[in-house]
């Protein structure tokens, strides 16, 4: 078992993906999973759609510009939202764009509840206590879900 974590806490570390021509989209994944086990959230009862849209979004596999553009072979630096001017990451979709503004509101209401010093974190900070806190976790899987909905509500118009 010890050696399958080792293969498992370098797999999620690399910097290139499993096939080695892109960067591994486990990239923001890493910084909050360290331990191999059970994450706390997914033994809370919650809408599976809920749980599945967090998922997405801890796994960088949500359908954002980000993971989509790989699909198209878009460079990085080109998957831009379509909403904004910026890269559609999840950074900007959970901390920036203006249009999930409403829905975010009342998950950084909850968030500095939790932690009072939330809104002074860096991004990365901000991301992995949204996507790895358990307190906060049916929050932020309803507002990833929320998200995903308002995204494909405007782009299949």
């Amino acid at each position: 078992m010890s050696m399958y974590e080792l293969e498992w806490k370098q797999s999620i570390n690399n910097v290139r993906g499993k096939s080695g021509k892109g960067r591994n989209k486990l990239r923001r994944y890493c910084t909050y999973k360290q331990i191999y086990c059970v994450e706390k959230y997914c033994r809370l009862i919650m809408p599976p759609k809920h749980k599945s849209a967090l998922s997405k979004f801890r796994c960088g596999v949500a359908p954002i510009g980000i993971e989509t553009g790989r699909y198209e072979n878009i460079k990085e630096n080109e998957r831009i939202c379509p909403f904004c001017d910026c890269v559609e990451d999840e950074t900007h979709v959970l901390l920036y764009c203006n249009l999930y503004a409403e829905v975010r509101q009342s998950l950084f209401v909850k968030a500095v509840s939790i932690n009072h010093s939330f809104l002074t974190l860096n991004d990365d900070d901000k991301l992995s206590f949204i996507l790895s806190n358990v307190s906060i976790a049916r929050f932020s899987a309803k507002t990833c879900n929320d998200i995903l909905n308002i995204r494909s509500f405007y782009l299949c118009k």
